[in-house]
């Protein structure tokens, strides 16, 4: 493998990502300028977890005199939650975008330069080199496609590598044991087994790219650690949810 292979790919002419909306187009005909619109996989996955009532889970927080919303009116949890939801994206999405520039064009963002020199040092730690970021990948058969945060190589092998900004940390057990729905039902609906889905679901694209996928990490930005976590490669249960598409 090597940076050409991955970088000048014909498939990548077949898409086109939209940042803003965050939607993709597949262009089945290059001499023609109407497209298909693909799905994500974030959306795939969530089809697969269980029903939740967040205003029985917020009630539940209200009651618990050990939670930190203990007292607070349902409506206000809720609203306490989409508001923490919103900040913790927006902070994900800049420290996303600051790493991807730096690979892309070489772009150092002082302000993010902690995030960036924290990324850096992960990767020479671990013998990887970043060749692009946020690289569109699809499959044609279940009209999906998703970027992929960073595609880097070692030992002339694929490197599949998600970012995280997980503020409390990697979370490997889910709340109350919850798992998914069937087929998936022996897997906890957790952060870790949902970043390991995602990067199954990246590598198996990769080898229907033709490429040699070494490892899949999650490179995880909390307020209190930054480190490289080896995934799972869920390969059967990617499959399950290929047969359940």
């Amino acid at each position: 493998m090597t940076e050409k292979d991955i970088l000048e790919h014909p498939k990548h002419k077949r898409i086109k990502f939209y940042e803003g909306p965050h939607t993709y187009e597949f262009f089945p005909d290059l001499r023609k300028s109407e497209g298909v619109e693909y799905q994500g996989i974030t959306s795939w996955i969530k089809d697969f977890e269980p029903y939740k009532d967040w205003d029985k889970i917020a009630k539940g927080s209200s009651f618990n005199p050990n939670s930190e919303w203990y007292g607070m009116d349902v409506e206000d949890i809720r609203d306490a939650w989409k508001q923490k939801g919103i900040d913790s994206a927006e902070k994900g999405n800049a420290i996303h975008k600051a790493i991807e520039n730096s690979i892309v064009t070489g772009e150092y963002d002082e302000e993010y330069a902690q995030y960036i020199d924290a990324f850096w040092q992960l990767m020479d730690n671990n013998n990887i080199k970043p060749i692009t970021a946020e690289l569109v990948l699809y499959d044609e058969n279940i009209e999906r496609a998703s970027p992929v945060d960073v595609v880097g190589l070692r030992d002339e092998q694929v490197i599949v590598i998600d970012i995280k900004t997980f503020a409390d940390g990697m979370q490997y057990s889910s709340y109350k044991d919850e798992t998914f729905n069937s087929p998936l039902d022996h897997l906890y609906t957790s952060k870790f087994v949902k970043t390991s889905l995602q990067t199954s679901i990246y590598r198996r694209w990769c080898e229907d790219y033709g490429w040699n996928v070494g490892a899949e990490y999650c490179a995880l930005f909390s307020d209190e650690t930054v480190e490289l976590i080896p995934l799972i490669n869920f390969k059967q249960e990617i499959e399950a949810m290929y047969e359940w598409s």
